[in-house]
């Protein structure tokens, strides 16, 4: 069998926590998670085409819930691809000749940490999986940019790199409010992003010298981009040549053996679980919206 890669993106809900969810208004016998977990598995289990891009449109195939997890398979209908999507079976099959046919993704949700981890596959890649799965959720509830996808990047990388900088010229970080979990370094950042009620933040640093890479303000910034809440770009030196890191070209990915459809995605979730942790911080903020 051959491998495959998965990615992994941090759902934010911006503002739908306290808008479309209404989780604010929640009684205390109804778990938060539990809420996120409806709303995604509601989502997730529609009947029809939930997005339309450029040139195919984007389903579910079978999707159910396994151990607070949800499984399922996202594609999208489009020429040229063996496989399609039956609406009698509410899934997608092989194909026949001369049938319309699709691309499809198995992907896993664990909502206790608003994480969703997914496979590339060779017409869908990961931006085209979570712009397609977060616009489709915007649309299903009709709720415009309540929620994104970001990718959760390498903290371990970006910790090599700065080990191997002779100094740092410049951090540019683009960033969003956690919602609902974040840690200590975060919440330098992310206090003051929340108490404005802004939706990003802009934080721009530059020197002719080195900047302190530990400082509590670089260091909430990678934080908060590492797990998902924004993305950066870091000016550094090394060997004597000034260089450029781009975050958004570094996604975090796993390469392990493609999954036989949900039931070997089913048995692999455990797998795929702990490295989801070896990625993001995982402390939940009890006084998170």
């Amino acid at each position: 069998m051959s491998d495959t890669t998965f990615y992994f993106g941090r759902i934010n809900f911006k503002h739908q926590l306290t808008g479309l969810h209404d989780f604010e208004q929640d009684s205390g016998d109804f778990d938060k998670i539990a809420r996120i977990r409806q709303y995604l598995f509601d989502y997730v289990s529609s009947e029809n085409p939930v997005y339309k891009d450029e040139d195919s449109i984007w389903r579910f195939g079978r999707c159910e819930q396994h151990e607070g997890q949800i499984i399922g398979k996202f594609g999208k209908v489009f020429p040229d691809q063996p496989m399609q999507f039956d609406d009698d079976l509410g899934d997608f099959v092989e194909a026949e000749e001369g049938d319309e046919i699709a691309d499809v993704s198995l992907f896993v949700i664990f909502p206790e940490k608003n994480v969703i981890a997914f496979n590339r596959k060779r017409h869908i890649g990961h931006k085209q999986f979570m712009k397609s799965f977060s616009q489709g959720y915007n649309n299903y509830h009709n709720v415009p940019d309540g929620l994104i996808i970001n990718p959760i990047k390498s903290s371990i990388e970006i910790e090599h790199l700065l080990q191997r900088a002779s100094r740092v010229f410049s951090v540019d970080f683009d960033l969003v409010p956690t919602n609902p979990i974040r840690d200590e370094d975060m919440r330098v950042l992310d206090e003051p992003m929340r108490s404005m009620g802004a939706e990003e933040m802009r934080f721009y640093a530059e020197t002719d010298g080195s900047l302190e890479s530990d400082n509590e303000f670089i260091r909430s910034g990678f934080a908060l981009s590492n797990n998902g809440y924004g993305d950066f770009k870091i000016g550094f030196e090394e060997d004597g040549e000034n260089k450029m890191y781009d975050s958004r070209d570094k996604p975090a990915t796993y390469e392990t053996e493609e999954p036989d459809g949900l039931g070997g995605l089913r048995s692999r979730t455990d797998e795929i679980y702990e490295k989801a942790n070896e990625l993001i911080i995982t402390e939940v903020d009890s006084e998170s919206d």
